[in-house]
This record gives structure tokens, C-alpha cells and sequence, in this order.
């Protein structure tokens, strides 16, 4: 008779409240269930069983011990996708536990639900409820639950945080009933088609967008993704009643697109007051406001509004500099999204390196309802009559257009004259604006609120297992979107009056894809492969045919939509006959359709919606059906995603699935991708087609991706949201950018700039031991560009033979590089990285992978805070001059100098303070000289590593010896600890590092409160005080706006406050200011002031101390403010001899003076407290 093994003294409580004592094997056997289908060689039930067992508490209830083998299966997702399928089986399992099983049961609960005051408060429309009981049967039946299964950890995260109905806070609906409800609260009386949209849908053919999956069958059925509108007057009255419509949109989940061309500018005339007007920026923070606080929906997403103005307008520089990260906050709305409305006509001076007038609309009405040859008449004729405010020159706006972009993301770039002479509603009027996500491209006016109506269709599954596409299929599932989104389109709820107007007037819709990367991979063909680009504009011919097929047979039925008269379709001009190719050719459709026919058709019965094709981001609903976003080419091939729904790590299952094929898939291979951020490139042991098929957006060129935008283009008839990707982004890349895609007639010239960031995540997930070993086996080198967000960089351990080449990834100012060198350097600077080895402490927390960033969400791990323990305790170990963030590196050495002096190029206040001191009699640093390593690699930038070669190596290599002991004898007897504690003892460490954890992280939340972690301008002297009254440490800027060189200080001040969240980054406008500039005696701009315990400590003119020239590295400004201890700062101080602590308290003890405010900033009655 078999034991059943169990864990005693902890016992689970049941969903029924009954108790049991826990049984391991049963937690095995029930995570073993749900892993049929899987790969067993690498999916392993019983070490997440061991895993959970960590969690285990007395009465922890079985739904949370389902959720924490979960949430360990997902967090073991980058050993193999598998486990992230056995995530979702057990989180779907769980919920199927929870909820009622029969449809028809789970909406009557759905409508019988009460508020807590009794009043009848129903979840569903009572008209859709009548239909379920009347087809209850039918429905029940139609439902297929284990297609609940299909779904992955992060797809059914995603549709349990913001898609299932709750009652009370728990979720009621399962996916399956969610995916009915919507079919019928589309179809309703037509239970043939719903249960046509559920089968399509729950087998992930398709999806609606997010709206509709929020509302379809509820009380008010909101399904419409995107509204447009325009500005109903230059007046408070028109400002207002806008702001109240964008709000009720918002309020229903519809994302909002705004033109504000119509805004006079500032310091225009208002006949009313005869007062003057302070033009768009403060009339855009009360937008901004709006947005922040009526979301989408209840919580479910934060309300979004893109605000779209022309180059013209006399506010455009303000309005480019809103979503800056520094200047004053009552010039900037960070909540908005900005887009540009651009006419050819500035493209043009852009590039003929003209001049550019700025005019207010008042003055010069017209211009935004006019395109192409009028609005240039228009325009030239106001610029002749002098009516502009402003002119400058066209390439110094392009310029501020450009930085804007590559420090925020945005403006968008739409281009006018292209949306309005390539829309099939140019009949109605000039197009003034796109949407939230540049793909919906509509008329708009006063009295009318442009709507649209989105779905997105799944191109990975009409890859066959011959690896042919099925365009039949694409075309038969194209038309039941069509369908589909016709039906939405008379069932749904408006939230304003304006925007039903304007949708069945003109019923546009918005069919898009998602998947289109999975697809290519599928089919065996890189992203911009001839194979690819041929599919590409197959794909969207083909959808394009099908939904103009399906909305003419319903125009057949129901009639033409009502504006159709007039429009280009009514002339029998189809979308593709607007379009030319780069060498100005039409384009020729292929054969595969008859296009002769269908246009045939619509000559006789027209067709029932005005627009059809508008591929959108797919942000959510790509996430829910496993694919790739839209028309996008991954990102990484593991990666990990922060979402309203939690953290998740993502893995391309098409790569993972050949590299098992091949028996390359293991933790070393694992390692090596993610080290190099998710690229496969240059990775000896993939093959190069591999290489070829899995390359990331960052590997693309750019130009392919705008090329085959325009491929794609001609049979899209609204637009697309095409992001644009570079890694490190340049004022000429993105120029000639931008002109490639205006010269090719795109609509959306680019939603967004996409760019890596300056440094990765930290990456405990690298085993840095089988890293080595691998890359010492394959002796290659990793490309640093394939490098440059999150590689691991580290230092040797210190058990290592020193005698050995290194092949360690090391970071020097933020740049990372390859470590492959000769012998005899790698033992010199191994030895270095070993000398003074002390046994403090008290030294910060050493972390092991990176240069410094938040821990990622693997800190949820329950040993993690022991574990950062023995970081901190090696750390100690380890010599005071050297840290992770600062490692001593070389890079494919020829060569190195032996020089006195490696400051020399600095300025000779810094060469003072780095320059090291005479030792002391008897240490043994005595006789040390420097060296400079430098890479003599002509075709890259020259790189500095400075580190010390001592001449008592041998005394260093006994040092050594003795600090590797102590830490393993301590490590040992700390293990020997824990390993002999008894469940209780286990259960208090588990609670005390939880309640660790949840103090850091306390502190790190209340520090952001205190707006740490940010660089951001206090707007008066009182918020100055405040700040230095709640942050110890504060470093503050007094700058003014005509000092150009204060935004050099801006840009190095806003790194260094997201890199040292312990100190306050301020900046004071010195205009605003006199009290403090007199004061603390300010004489020149820019200067820095540090405050440390509410005392000044110190004052950096930057320009005079840090040489005289602008590009001066953050690296210098950041070791001139370790010297005042104002922050932790452990890099080029160490130099110094000084330990970051010691410098602190030198620092402290030399304050200078201590200031108080003036009396009305004085909220203190006492004195003694009031150090300001």
C-alpha cells in the first residue's frame, strides 16, 4: 500500500470551507494532469510542486495555492513556452472551479445582480437576457469549454483582469461565456450568426476589439473603438461642450483623436474682455486632467486622447515640448498624445531648406479646411500679406519636431494632402485629424463625431501544414467581420449624439490584423524577404476584395450607405487606383481577384460602408489570442511584458519549437538569447536560415518596413499604425526616415518612434556560470549593438583561476562590450578587480547582472530577499574601488599605454579631486601606476578603461584567498541555518523577508510620491522649501530659458535622477525665483545647488567647473556630485580612495550655511525645526 507523502501541520481550506491536511502529491498529480500535450522533457510537475510548497501557510485555501502554481508555471516560461500553457490550465481550471458551468445560469446571475442597498442592478440588457433563455439550449450546447484551455498564462491574465464580468469583485464569466455574450449582444435575434462569430472567435479566427468585448450585451452596449472630433468653437462655450463629449467618450472605453487647429494662439486679441489669449498649452493641461481622471471604462484602461494640430499654428513649438520630461509643469501635459496634421507644403520647405511662417487660425481662417493646391494658395497668400506671427525657418522646426520624437516617442506623423486625397470620404469635406492610434482616418466637423467600429483577423492560422496560405479562407472569414461589424454598427450605444450621426450616415469600419509575423515565420520567410513582401500585399489585397465583396452584397439588401453619392468608390475608383508606386507607375493588382466583376457590382448596388481596412495596434487582443501585435515584427524573441494584468515573460514559440527540432534548445542557449536582449544573431550554433527567419525589429531595416507600409497601402483605404523602430535614434536617421514615407505617399508617416533603452533591465534570470562556458567553448564574441539593453555585466568570481582569458561582459559608462583578450591583460585586470579586499558589510547591495535598474518581477520569487542577502555579503567581500556599475573592462586590446596622468583631457578642478593620493608608508598600494587601456579599433569610438596594476600581486592573491574563505565558511554556516530550521522556523523567514520586501518597497513608493526618481521643475519658491523638507538629499538646478545651456544640464539631470532614486532632482526657474537666487547668492546660470539634510552643501557652476564645452558626459556630472555625497555614488570617486559613505559624511560635515525662507513660506512655528 502506497503512502500518500504529505506536509504536516499545514492544512488547505477547501472552496466548499472544509479543511484538509495538504497532500503533496495530490498538488503533483493535479499539476500533472493539466500537462497532456506538452513536453515532458522539459516541462517538470514535481519542481513546481516544490516551488509552491515554499508558499504553503496554515489555511491557505486551494484557489491560492491553484494561483501560486500558476504564477510559478509562469515564471518558468523562458525555460520553455509549455510552461506558460500549463499556466493557463491551471488558472483556467481554477476559475472553472469557481464559476457556474451552463451560460444561460452564469447570465441570469449576470442579470439578477443587486446592489449592496438591494436595488436591482442588471449586468446585461434585459433584451439580450430574453434571448439567452429563449435559446438557452441551443447556446448552452453551442459552448465548447476546453477551448478555455487553448489559452496562454499572459491571454488569460489579460481577459481576467479587464474582460470577464464580475460580480462583486469576482469574476463570474469564464472566456467561452464572454466570447457568447459578445456573439449574441452583436447578433441578437439572428442566433445562426452568433453562434457563427462564437465557433470563429473561440477558435481565434478573429476578435473584436476590446470595446466590444467590454460592453456587447450590456446595458449599454458601447462597442465603437475610436472617435474623432473637432473642436466646436474658438470660444469657452465650444472648448468646454468638446471637453464634456471627449469625457463621455472616454467614460464608455473609446479612445479619442482631437484636432485643435481652430485654437487661436496665444496672445491673440479676444473681443470679448479685450483681454488677450493664452492659447492652446493651458486649455491642453485641462485636457490632460480630463484624461487622467474619466478612464476607460471603470479602471479597465486609462482614458487616452490625442490632440492633432498643424505645423502652421503659431503655438507649435509649446505644443512639442508637452510630453518633455523637463521644464516647468505648468508647461506640460504628459497625459495627452501629440500628433502632426502636416500638409506636403512643409514637407517641401523642409527640404528646400526654406523659410516657415507661424500664423494663429484666427487671424488667417481657412487653412485647416483646406488641402493640397487651395490650402497652398491660402497659405502663401496670408504669408504675402504679412498675417503670420512668427517666421522661422522650416528645418529649425523639423529640428524641434525631431528631438521631440526621439526623446518622447511622438508627435505622430500624418500627412494631410496623403489622408485626404487617398479617402474615399473626400466627398464630405477635409479630413482634419486621425485617431488615438494613427489607423482611422475620417471626417470630422462640429456636428459630427467620427466613429469606428474594429475588428482584427488572426493571420497565423490560415497558414496550412504545407505550409501554404489559404487567401479562400482569409476572404470567406473577411466578410463575416464585415458582417459582423455592420451589425455593431445599428445595435450600438453611442455616447453622444454627434457620433450616431456620423456613423450611420457614413458607416465606416475598421477591419485590421494581428499575427502577421507569426505568419512569415509559419510560412518559412523573413520579415522583409521577396517571399514576404509578395505575401504581404496579398494578404490585404485579398481582405480588401472580401470586405468590399461583402459590404456591396449588403448594400444589395439594406441599400448604400448615405453620403455615398460623390464619393471616389460611386466614380468606380477603388483605393489601389489612388496609389503609385516609387517610380510613379499605378498599381496593378494581382490576379488572384476579379476586380472587374466586384467593380461591376458596386456600379449597380454600391457598396454599405464609406471606409473598410484600418490595421490597428492590437495591443490587448493580440496579447489574449497568443500572437504577435498587428503588423509588427517581434520585438524579442524572449522578453518580458509589464501589463494592467501583471508581468509576464514572453518567448517566441516558433523559434523555441525548431531549436527543439534540432536539440539546440537548453539553459546555456536560453542564457545567451537573453543576454543579448532576445536576438539570436551571431549565436555560432543557430543556423544562419534560423538566424534569417528570427531576426527582431532592431535587426529590420527601417527602410523595408516603410517599403512594405506602402506595399500594403494601396488596399487600405483608412490608414495604419505603423511604429518605427531604432535603436539609437538620430536627428539624420529619422529625417530620412520621415521623407521615405512621405515620398512614398503614406498616410501614417509613423505612430511611434520606438527606441531601446540607454540600459537594461536586470537579468537574474542568467546563469552567469554556464554564460561563461559557453561562450568560453564557442570562443565568440557578442556584437555590442546586439547588446546594448540588458546584457549581463559582472565581475569574475572571485573563485576563478586568474590565469585564464576572460570572457566576461563588462559595462563602461553605459556602453557594453566584449571581453575577449590576450592572457596576460586578462590577468591583470582579473588581479586589479581583486585588490583590497575588505570585510565591511556595510557596503551597498552588490547586484551580480547589470549596471543598476529596478529588480524585475522576479523579486514576486519567495527566496529572493535571502538571496539578496548573499549578494550584499560577497559584495562585501569584494575590493571597495570596484562595482558592478562601474567595471573595468577592455575590448579587443591591441594595445595599452602606460601614462602619469589619464585625467589629463579633463578639466583641473576634476583632475585635483581624481587624481590619487600619496599612500602611506607600508600599504601595500605603494608604487602603484596607472595605465590607460585604449581600443585601437579605427571603425569604432575610442574607449578609456582605466584601472591600477599593483605591484604586490602576491600580497593581493593572499588577500584574495583569505576574503573567498571567509565568505564560503560564512555562506556555509548560514545554509547549515536554514537547512536545519523546522517549519516554523521556515514559515518566520518566509514572512520576515516578505515583510522586507514590502518595507523597500514602501520606501521606494513614498520616495516616488515625494517625486524621486523624475527630473521636474518646482514652480515656486514654496515647493522648493517643501521639497527639501521631504527628500534629505536634493539637487537642485537654477536655470532661465534664454540660457541655451541649461537644456545641456536638463538632458544630464534627467538621466541621473531615474538612475539615483534616493535623491530629488529638482529644477528653479531663477525668473521666478529672486528670493533664493539673492539668497544663496546665485551669480551664474547654470548653477547646481546641493542640499543634503536641508543645508547647503555645495555649488557647481557646471560650465566653469566641468570644462567649457556643451558635450561634457553625464559620467562627469555624476562623479562631481559623488564628491558632496548627494548621491550613492560608487564609480569614479572610489578612484579618490574614498569609500561612497566616507564620502557622504565629508560632505555632510562641510555644509555651508543654513537658510531659512521668507516669513510666508514659513508653516512652522517652532525655530528649532525650520533649518530653510
Amino acid at each position: 500500500m502506497t503512502t500518500m507523502r504529505r506536509t504536516t501541520s499545514i492544512y488547505v481550506e477547501k472552496r466548499d470551507g472544509r479543511q484538509e491536511t495538504v497532500h503533496l502529491d495530490k498538488i503533483t498529480s493535479r499539476i500533472a494532469k493539466l500537462c497532456y500535450g506538452l513536453d515532458m522533457n522539459y516541462v517538470e510537475p514535481l519542481e513546481i510542486t516544490m516551488k509552491v510548497v515554499q508558499g504553503l501557510y496554515k489555511g491557505v485555501s486551494t484557489v491560492a495555492l491553484d494561483n501560486l502554481a500558476a504564477e510559478t508555471a509562469a515564471y518558468m516560461t523562458t525555460r520553455h513556452p509549455d510552461y506558460a500553457i500549463l499556466a493557463a490550465r491551471i488558472a483556467v481550471s481554477n476559475l472553472h472551479k469557481q464559476t457556474r458551468k451552463a451560460f444561460s445560469d452564469v447570465m441570469t446571475d449576470l442579470y439578477e445582480h443587486k446592489r449592496v442597498t438591494g436595488e436591482h442592478a442588471p449586468m446585461i440588457s434585459k433584451e439580450v437576457y430574453d434571448l439567452i433563455l429563449t435559446n438557452a439550449d441551443r447556446l448552452n450546447s453551442a459552448i465548447v469549454y476546453d477551448r478555455d484551455f487553448s489559452y496562454t498564462y499572459f491571454g488569460f491574465k489579460t481577459l481576467e483582469r479587464s474582460y470577464l464580468l464580475k460580480i462583486n469583485g469576482r469574476v463570474a464569466e469564464r472566456p467561452q461565456h464572454m466570447l457568447m455574450r459578445v456573439a449574441v449582444g452583436v447578433h441578437k435575434e439572428d442566433i445562426n450568426a452568433a453562434i457563427e462569430t462564437y465557433n470563429l472567435m473561440s477558435e481565434r479566427w478573429f476578435t473584436h476589439a476590446s470595446p466590444t468585448l467590454f460592453n456587447a450585451g450590456t446595458c449599454k452596449p458601447q462597442m465603437s473603438s475610436c472617435f474623432l472630433l473637432t473642436m466646436h468653437d474658438d470660444s469657452i462655450n465650444g472648448i468646454f461642450k468638446t471637453l464634456w463629449q471627449c469625457a463621455l467618450i472616454s467614460k464608455s472605453a473609446g479612445g479619442i483623436g482631437l484636432n485643435a487647429h481652430c485654437i487661436r494662439a496665444s496672445g491673440t486679441m479676444i473681443a470679448g474682455t479685450n483681454g488677450t489669449s493664452n492659447g492652446l498649452i493651458p486649455m491642453l493641461r485641462v485636457y490632460n486632467n480630463t484624461a487622467r481622471y474619466v478612464d476607460q471604462g471603470g479602471n479597465k484602461r486609462p482614458g487616452a486622447f490625442a490632440i492633432y494640430i498643424e505645423p502652421w499654428h503659431a503655438d507649435i513649438l509649446e505644443f512639442l515640448r508637452l510630453k518633455r520630461n523637463t521644464g516647468s509643469e505648468e508647461e506640460r501635459a504628459r497625459d495627452l498624445f501629440y500628433g502632426l496634421w502636416i500638409p506636403d507644403l512643409f514637407m517641401e520647405r523642409v527640404k528646400d531648406d526654406k523659410d516657415w511662417s507661424l500664423m494663429c487660425p484666427h487671424k488667417c481662417p481657412g487653412l485647416h479646411d483646406s488641402y493640397g493646391e487651395e490650402f497652398e494658395k491660402l497659405y502663401v497668400k496670408y504669408e504675402a500679406e504679412g498675417r503670420y506671427k512668427k517666421r522661422i525657418k522650416a528645418r529649425a522646426l523639423w529640428e524641434e519636431i525631431v528631438t521631440s520624437q526621439i526623446e518622447t516617442g511622438t508627435p505622430y506623423m500624418l500627412y494631410k494632402d496623403a489622408c485626404n486625397r487617398k479617402s474615399n470620404q473626400q466627398n464630405l469635406g477635409t479630413i482634419k485629424c486621425s485617431n488615438l492610434c494613427t489607423e482611422i482616418v475620417q471626417y470630422s466637423s462640429p456636428d459630427e463625431v467620427a466613429v469606428c467600429n474594429l475588428a482584427s483577423i488572426a493571420l497565423n492560422r490560415f497558414v496550412n501544414e504545407d505550409k501554404s496560405f489559404d487567401y479562400d479562407k482569409l476572404h470567406e472569414i473577411t466578410k463575416v467581420v464585415t458582417r459582423n461589424l455592420n451589425k455593431i454598427i445599428d445595435e450600438n450605444y453611442y455616447p453622444v449624439e454627434e457620433a450616431e450621426i456620423s456613423n450611420k450616415r457614413h458607416r465606416p469600419i475598421g477591419i485590421g490584423v494581428q499575427g502577421l509575423a507569426d505568419a512569415f515565420m509559419l510560412m518559412r520567410y523573413p520579415f522583409t524577404s521577396p517571399e514576404a513582401r509578395n505575401m504581404n500585399r496579398r494578404i490585404f489585397e485579398t481582405i480588401y476584395h472580401g470586405a468590399l465583396e461583402a459590404s456591396c452584397e449588403l448594400a444589395e439588401k439594406y441599400g448604400s450607405y448615405e453620403t455615398y453619392e460623390g464619393s471616389p468608390v460611386s466614380r468606380g475608383v477603388l483605393q489601389y487606383e489612388m496609389w503609385k508606386t516609387e517610380d510613379g507607375k499605378s498599381v496593378v493588382p494581382t490576379e488572384q481577384w476579379d476586380w472587374v466583376i466586384l467593380k461591376e457590382k458596386i456600379a449597380k448596388h454600391g457598396v454599405r460602408n464609406s471606409l473598410l481596412i484600418a490595421p490597428m495596434p492590437t495591443a490587448s487582443t493580440a496579447q489574449i489570442l497568443g500572437n504577435n501585435e498587428s503588423i509588427e515584427p517581434y520585438t524579442s524573441n524572449i522578453y518580458s511584458r509589464r501589463v494592467l494584468s501583471g508581468d509576464f515573460q514572453i518567448v517566441n514559440p516558433h523559434l523555441l519549437k525548431d531549436l527543439v527540432e534540432r536539440n539546440l534548445w537548453n539553459d546555456n542557449l536560453k542564457n545567451r538569447i537573453i543576454a543579448q536582449s532576445g536576438s539570436i544573431q551571431g549565436i555560432a550554433e543557430i543556423p544562419k536560415e534560423l538566424q534569417d527567419l528570427y531576426k527582431t525589429v532592431w535587426e529590420i531595416s527601417q527602410k523595408d518596413i516603410i517599403e512594405m507600409a506602402a506595399d500594403r497601402g494601396a488596399f487600405i483605404d483608412q490608414s495604419q499604425s505603423l511604429n518605427i523602430h531604432m535603436a539609437k535614434p538620430s536627428y539624420a536617421m529619422c529625417t530620412s526616415m520621415h521623407f521615405k514615407g512621405w515620398k512614398l505617399g503614406l498616410k501614417t508617416g509613423m505612430y511611434y518612434l520606438r527606441t531601446k533603452p540607454a540600459v537594461g533591465a536586470v537579468q537574474f534570470t542568467v546563469d552567469k556560470t554556464a554564460l561563461r562556458e559557453s561562450n568560453r567553448a564557442n570562443g565568440s564574441s557578442l556584437k555590442a549593438e546586439n547588446q546594448a539593453a540588458g546584457v549581463s555585466c559582472a565581475l569574475d568570481n572571485e573563485e576563478e583561476d586568474p590565469d585564464r582569458p576572460s570572457n566576461e561582459h563588462f559595462c563602461v559608462s553605459g556602453k557594453v562590450v566584449d571581453t575577449t583578450t590576450s592572457r596576460v591583460v586578462a590577468r591583470q585586470v582579473y588581479r586589479k578587480a581583486t585588490q583590497s579586499c575588505e570585510t565591511d558589510t556595510k557596503r551597498p547591495k552588490y547586484v551580480h547582472n547589470n549596471m543598476a535598474a529596478s529588480v524585475s518581477a522576479e523579486l514576486n520569487e519567495l527566496d529572493r530577499g535571502y538571496v539578496d542577502d548573499l549578494h550584499a555579503q560577497v559584495n562585501a567581500k569584494l575590493p571597495r574601488k570596484v562595482n558592478s556599475r562601474r567595471a573595468f573592462a577592455y575590448h579587443n586590446l591591441k594595445s595599452f599605454d602606460v601614462i602619469r596622468n589619464p585625467y589629463e583631457s579633463l578639466p583641473l578642478d576634476l583632475q585635483e579631486t581624481l587624481s590619487p593620493r600619496p599612500s602611506n608608508t607600508g600599504n601595500p598600494n605603494n608604487g602603484n601606476r596607472w595605465i590607460i587601456y585604449q581600443e585601437r579599433e579605427p571603425t569604432e569610438e575610442p574607449m578609456i578603461i582605466l584601472g591600477r596594476v599593483f605591484a604586490m600581486e602576491n600580497i593581493i592573491a593572499e588577500q584574495l584567498m583569505k576574503a573567498a574563505t571567509m565568505v564560503e565558511e560564512r555562506l556555509d554556516q548560514e545554509i547549515h541555518d536554514i537547512q536545519s530550521l523546522d517549519e516554523d522556523g521556515l514559515e518566520a523567514l518566509r514572512r520576515k523577508r516578505l515583510e522586507e520586501m514590502k518595507q523597500k518597497q514602501t520606501q521606494k513608493m513614498e520616495m516616488m510620491a515625494n517625486g524621486h526618481g523624475k527630473y521636474e521643475e518646482v514652480p515656486d519658491e514654496r515647493a522648493f522649501f517643501d521639497a527639501t523638507k521631504k527628500s534629505d538629499r536634493v539637487v537642485c538646478h537654477f536655470y532661465q530659458e534664454s540660457e541655451m545651456r541649461c537644456k545641456v544640464v536638463h538632458k544630464h539631470l534627467q538621466k541621473l535622477a531615474a538612475k539615483y532614486l534616493s535623491t530629488r532632482f529638482i529644477s528653479v526657474n531663477a525668473d521666478k525665483a529672486k528670493f533664493l537666487i539673492t539668497r544663496l547668492n546665485i551669480r551664474i546660470i547654470p548653477t547646481i545647488c546641493i542640499i543634503v539634510n536641508q543645508k547647503t552643501s555645495d555649488y557647481i557652476r557646471v560650465f566653469e567647473e566641468l570644462g567649457k564645452s556643451d558635450d561634457f558626459k553625464t559620467e562627469v556630472l555624476e562623479a562631481r556630485l559623488g564628491r558632496t555625497g548627494v548621491i550613492d555614488y560608487e564609480g569614479v570617486n572610489a578612484v579618490t580612495g574614498m569609500r561612497g559613505g566616507d564620502l557622504r559624511k565629508g560632505a555632510i560635515k562641510g555644509a555651508k550655511k543654513i537658510i531659512r525662507g521668507p516669513a510666508k513660506y514659513d508653516n512652522n512655528d517652532s525655530d528649532a525645526s525650520d533649518d530653510w
